[in-house]
């Protein structure tokens, strides 16, 4: 439910009142003016309208009651009636009449009730193809231009109801009391509204440009009002072209959201999570395009600047919402403090991968951040643009920091019968392999150069488990202008100097490649060549991601390597978290002819393809 449907609501409220009030006023001498006033108005309205009573008592203001209007609905609508009030006194300035807008100096409106309902195709039940229009001279009721609209000094209404009713979305806003209130035509009215949305309270308090000004089309009607609810608040001061039809809306709004969530809650929506949130910018509306840009904001501790952009979509079709943020520290454990907790571990491999493919808004997402923190890791120049819309979701980009280089990445996940089908494509580009080595303890300072590497994968399910189950891709990852420590060498090619001595000091990696093949969750890996001054690794095995276990074989090239060294291969394998090494005799001649025969380029896609091929490893 939009503001400018709560607004044309009010509007139509206003409407009745005058359709009622002023109905009969052109047969006042006539006597019973109440069959006079319901076909004036089934006539203007094109429906039915009926009144329990009419009295009006001629003076200077003319007094106006009513009681049980009620306006018929469509034949299709739910609900019997578009429009009913049970009582209605006004007072009416009588030279009104002659020309211009009316003007009630008194108006008090009880319990109207208003059934707005969506139907088919192009159904909406506040239309009226049969009503007639209004003529040069006659009286205007239902005000269609700025220029036309009654004045309304002093005007309560009480209990009303607007009901919203549409296949997607139904609303129920409760006004408990509703009140305008200025001296004259020229003075600013103060406007004043209480209820609920939905069964959430709500509290409106405004003050407005003069009744005249509101006639006055040459500029902006200023407006500043408060909206109160869910906990948050909304602050606008500004002007509106059109205020009938709310167009043409432009001024700095404010929304302060202790709760986002359960701001989000009262548009129907659960995000699951509920930080602080807050957003200064300039806002704009006209036709079916919102937006806030300049923005500053803050979600939990985190600054913000940007732009929001909405835009809604015909009937049918979802609206479109686009978001370009910039945050200097995003800092997600704050934003995700006020998650609902489990009271279980997390367990990834059943975590659910779904799209909706029936979305009733489209998101484009840049967010670019400067440090992205995730618990006690941090992220730096953390970058992503992405895409969301029925059946789809597209990550076309995503940059950040990595070890003194860079990961840029795409994916893209699709609806698919039973689950979800995604492809991830990602490259690394001059990462430290010193800052690497520090999650690998057995090589902390012991191995230095640039890596460049890359990666894809292709896999389909409705769980992440599943997924990987059915998973494959490939990795490759190389390192060039590097240095690996002299004493890990000789423990890898089995020197019996090292029985005696540590190596000491770091000899030139000429080149390292690696190439992994990815299949149903597990990765075979092969060639892992490296060569260096002090001899030749080569080495291939598997690693399985679902089970946590690895079985990878290096040895060293006999031709490459000293007198003293043994070259017997070096087998580790087991659990992630606790593997054994061991010698693996008689695996050397099999190692040898497996790599010799191979193509490590076979199968890879040009991106990968390029980086093997330009590596001295891959032979």
């Amino acid at each position: 439910m939009t503001l400018r449907r709560i607004a044309v609501s009010l509007l139509v409220l206003i409407a009745l009142l005058v359709i009622a009030a002023a109905g009969g006023i052109g047969w006042l001498m006539l006597g019973n003016l109440k069959p006079i006033a319901e076909d004036y108005a089934t006539e203007l309205l094109g429906r039915p309208v009926t009144l329990e009573s009419l009295s009006v008592k001629w003076g200077d203001p003319l007094s106006i009651e009513a009681a049980g209007l009620k306006v018929a609905n469509v034949d299709w609508a739910s609900a019997p009636n578009f429009a009913s009030v049970e009582h209605i006194s006004a007072l009416l300035d009588p030279w009104s009449l002659l020309g211009g807008a009316l003007k009630f100096p008194k108006m008090r409106l009880v319990k109207p009730v208003v059934v707005l309902e969506r139907g088919e195709g192009e159904n909406r039940n506040w239309r009226s193809r049969k009503a007639v229009p209004i003529g040069p001279g006659e009286i205007v009721v239902v005000p269609r231009y700025r220029s036309q609209f009654p004045s309304l000094p002093d005007f309560e209404m009480t209990d009303a109801q607007i009901i919203y009713k549409s296949k997607s979305y139904n609303m129920q806003l409760d006004l408990h009391e509703v009140a305008i209130h200025a001296a004259d035509d020229h003075a600013r009215p103060s406007v004043a509204a209480s209820g609920k949305y939905n069964g959430t309270p709500v509290l409106l308090t405004a003050d407005t440009d003069s009744f005249t000004a509101m006639r006055d089309g040459s500029k902006p009607f200023g407006v500043n009002l408060i909206l109160r609810a869910a906990g948050s608040e909304i602050d606008f001061q500004g002007g509106m072209r059109d205020p009938l039809s709310f167009e043409g809306v432009e001024g700095p709004l404010t929304l302060n959201a202790p709760k986002l969530g359960d701001l989000m809650k009262l548009f129907g929506t659960d995000i699951g999570i509920d930080p602080p949130f807050t957003i200064a910018g300039a806002f704009k509306h006209g036709g079916s395009h919102w937006e806030i840009r300049g923005s500053k904001g803050k979600i939990a501790a985190s600054a913000f600047t940007g732009d929001l952009l909405f835009e809604e979509a015909p009937r049918g079709n979802p609206d479109n919402l686009t978001a370009l943020l910039r945050f200097d520290n995003l800092a997600i454990p704050p934003i995700m403090a006020s998650a609902p907790k489990s009271g279980k571990p997390a367990d990834f491999m059943t975590t659910p991968l779904t799209v909706d493919q029936n979305r009733g808004t489209n998101i484009d997402l840049t967010l670019d951040a400067g440090q992205l923190v995730l618990g006690r890791g941090r992220i730096a120049d953390f970058g992503l643009t992405a895409k969301i819309v029925s059946g789809q979701i597209t990550l076309s980009r995503l940059t950040m920091a990595f070890a003194g280089g860079r990961i840029d990445g795409s994916a893209s996940a699709t609806a698919v019968p039973g689950g979800a089908h995604f492809i991830e494509r990602g490259t690394i580009v001059g990462a430290d392999a010193a800052q690497l080595a520090l999650y690998v303890p057995a090589l902390v300072g012991k191995l230095t150069g640039s890596i460049d590497g890359g990666f894809d994968v292709d896999m389909t399910g409705d769980t992440l488990g599943r997924a990987l189950k059915a998973s494959h891709g490939h990795a490759v990852l190389d390192i060039v202008n590097g240095s690996i420590a002299r004493d890990l060498m000789e423990k890898l090619s089995t020197n019996l100097l090292n029985l005696f001595r540590s190596g000491e000091g770091a000899v030139p990696v000429a080149c390292l490649l690696a190439v992994a093949d990815f299949r149903n969750g597990a990765a075979q890996i092969s060639p892992i060549r490296l060569r260096s001054n002090a001899g030749t690794l080569i080495g291939r095995g598997r690693v399985d991601f679902l089970g946590h276990t690895l079985d990878i074989t290096i040895q060293s090239e006999s031709a490459t390597t000293g007198f003293f060294s043994l070259d017997i291969p070096i087998r580790i394998s087991g659990n992630f978290a606790n593997p054994t090494i061991d010698p693996h005799f008689g695996s050397a001649d099999a190692t040898r002819r497996a790599l010799a025969n191979s193509n490590p380029a076979q199968g890879l896609s040009g991106e990968l393809r390029s980086l093997v091929e330009r590596n001295a490893c891959r032979r």
